[in-house]
């Protein structure tokens, strides 16, 4: 198991469940220096708390459609967060997309991120 690196945390903005209409918090990230070794993923929170809690998370797969196979982890991911965030990756994927490959901010990130139903 890899344990996150003081220079990840850098590249990672959070986004509230609130912000998101995801059941739980997520943590998105630029592509980096760091992050380009593993490719697109978003971090999710295994949990529902409010609070940020960037060691309970699993990685997932940042691409479309995604399944229970594309959680990167040894915990797996709630049907209901699954399927919730393959919605909300399937509205947000270009941006997401765009703000890891560095061709955004992480404000003009937030501004595009549109919220689930």
């Amino acid at each position: 198991m890899r344990f996150m690196q003081i220079n990840d945390l850098f590249e990672m903005s959070n986004i509230r469940k609130t912000e998101s209409g995801l059941p739980v918090n997520i943590f998105v990230s630029s592509g980096g220096s760091v992050n380009h070794q593993h490719g697109p993923r978003v971090k999710v929170m295994l949990h529902s708390s409010d609070k940020f809690d960037i060691t309970n998370t699993v990685s997932v797969l940042l691409k479309k459609n995604i399944t229970a196979d594309d959680v990167v982890g040894y915990e797996p991911l709630p049907t209901n967060v699954i399927k919730s965030l393959r919605a909300y990756l399937n509205l947000n994927y270009d941006t997401l997309i765009a703000y890891w490959n560095d061709e955004i901010s992480t404000g003009e990130m937030i501004n595009r991120l549109q919220r689930l139903p």
